[in-house]
């Protein structure tokens, strides 16, 4: 295991650095105004409704990292449900949409229940409760069922909709952070749907399984083919499609505002088989290079599952290949979401590293096992030297991986000067929200000040994936704008307080 401590001689280079950070952007005129807020934020770091108040407040810049499925609250799925009519089991708590013949089928239909009957028998609300208890992590009972596999279920209980129900969340989402104060939104969405296979699809697959692949070199005969393979198929189809589909469906439910901007990461899924992944890989970074919403990509599903490990490589050498067929496509990579125990030890040294190295990764969401990475303090210098943010989800880390205090490897990042941002990962799942965040971030960890907390803010603009550059710039001078008012009715208020004490 990579010691954790640093050198004295770095640990002072990075003191200094770390404290010209803190202070970027501070000219002699304002650090006094700053010093004012500092010393308001550190009185209150320990009351946990002070700072809930002072973080609602404040605001937050942008959540870099989230999943839209997660992030809408299982209330809404739940009323998008009832609309639907459906019978409910009522023991497993599956539901079928208003078809009696399917549940006949099962040969279990005695233990399902119609909508109509649950209102007669007055016990709608029970089943309401029961089934949020299902698709979200509401009165969860660690006893019962491993947390991380309580999480990674619920995503496949959630009733799935067509493109207006899409809009209908996304419309939530908008509102939810106008009211939490957050300027801008990245959301993952499931990416360009195609059925699309090449000939000899499993003479691919044999191909791309064989293990003595090193690097993109070797792999790369086998992926141009395939790429041919699939542009023959008019792959693009599907992508145009798509994208047109996203824009209609954004402008009309949440367009362009001043108060909050929405953008978009399509991404492919870890389980796949790998001809079905890379598919997907190339519709996913067309649909980026050509989307004006579609701002970059990622890989998601449970990065322990036997396909995820077995194919984790393989997966980081086709993003390389699928960069340099894209040079312009951004991607963040959930990456190190592990910890000790969950895989074995050995499994640990190498996500964080590959996904950067290997797959060349923009940013990094989770990062969890980075006190575990071979030549971890390295690894660091290199994110800090090529700008590769962290995206830090403090309560999905203590909720899937039991990970959070000093156990959790912020401080790492902090210390070597690691971009940071702070995101939600999956709001409605867990039933919280991004100023839940920053209240455990300031309570959990003193040596983090209030002019971290100020970058970090900034950092969620400055690395989102924002194509437009004048928007970007012009989101960045806002909510920078936005802090220093911020600032200045805290100074107010509490030298108000003073003068009445």
């Amino acid at each position: 295991m990579v010691p954790l401590a640093f050198p004295v001689k770095r640990i002072l280079v990075i003191l200094i650095a770390t404290l010209a950070l803190s202070l970027q952007g501070c000219t002699p005129e304002n650090q006094k105004p700053l010093q004012h807020v500092h010393q308001y934020f550190e009185s209150i770091r320990n009351n946990e409704a002070l700072l809930t108040a002072f973080f609602s407040e404040m605001p937050k810049g942008g959540d870099l990292h989230n999943h839209f499925s997660g992030s809408v609250y299982a209330e809404t799925y739940w009323n998008y449900l009832l609309r639907k009519n459906p019978w409910f089991d009522t023991v497993s708590l599956v539901f079928e949409y208003d078809s009696i013949k399917r549940i006949n089928k099962k040969g279990d239909y005695k233990r399902f229940i119609s909508l109509p009957e649950l209102i007669r028998k007055n016990k709608l609300p029970d089943m309401k409760q029961r089934i949020l208890q299902v698709w979200s992590v509401k009165d969860y009972v660690d006893s019962e069922i491993p947390s991380h596999k309580h999480f990674f279920d619920s995503f496949g209980k959630l009733p799935s909709g067509g493109w207006n129900e899409t809009g209908i969340g996304l419309q939530e989402l908008q509102n939810r952070a106008l009211r939490e104060n957050v300027q801008y939104l990245e959301l993952m969405i499931k990416g360009v749907p195609s059925d699309i296979m090449p000939e000899n699809a499993d003479r691919y697959t044999s191909l791309l399984k064989l293990k003595e692949y090193t690097d993109t070199v070797a792999l790369r005969p086998v992926l141009d083919s395939l790429t041919q393979a699939f542009r023959k198929k008019q792959l693009s189809k599907d992508v145009v499609n798509f994208n047109s589909i996203l824009l209609s469906v954004h402008n009309k439910f949440v367009p362009d505002n001043n108060a909050v901007t929405i953008r978009y990461q399509t991404y492919v899924n870890r389980r796949a088989e790998p001809v079905k992944f890379f598919r997907d890989l190339l519709l996913a970074f067309e649909s980026a290079q050509t989307s004006p919403l579609v701002g970059g990509i990622n890989i998601l599903s449970p990065e322990h599952g036997d396909v995820s490990m077995r194919d984790y490589k393989l997966h980081m050498y086709m993003f390389r290949y699928c960069s340099q067929l894209f040079p312009e496509v951004k991607y963040s990579m959930h990456a190190g979401e592990l910890t000790l125990g969950l895989v074995k030890p050995e499994d640990l040294t190498f996500h964080i590293h590959d996904a950067i190295y290997i797959a060349g990764a923009n940013r990094i969401g989770h990062g969890v096992d980075m006190a575990y990475e071979t030549d971890a303090l390295t690894l660091l210098q290199y994110m800090h030297d090529k700008k590769i943010a962290i995206e830090i989800n403090l309560f999905s880390n203590e909720f899937i991986l039991k990970v959070k205090d000093d156990k959790h490897p912020i401080t790492l990042y902090k210390n070597g000067n690691v971009p940071i941002v702070i995101s939600t990962d999956d709001a409605g799942i867990l039933r919280s929200n991004l100023v839940h965040q920053y209240v455990l971030l300031a309570k959990r960890y003193p040596q983090i000040s209030y002019a971290d907390i100020r970058t970090f803010i900034l950092n969620s603009i400055e690395y989102s994936f924002i194509k437009d550059q004048a928007l970007k710039d012009a989101l960045y001078t806002s909510v920078k704008t936005k802090l220093e008012s911020f600032e200045e009715k805290i100074i107010k208020n509490t030298r108000l307080h003073s003068t009445k004490v």
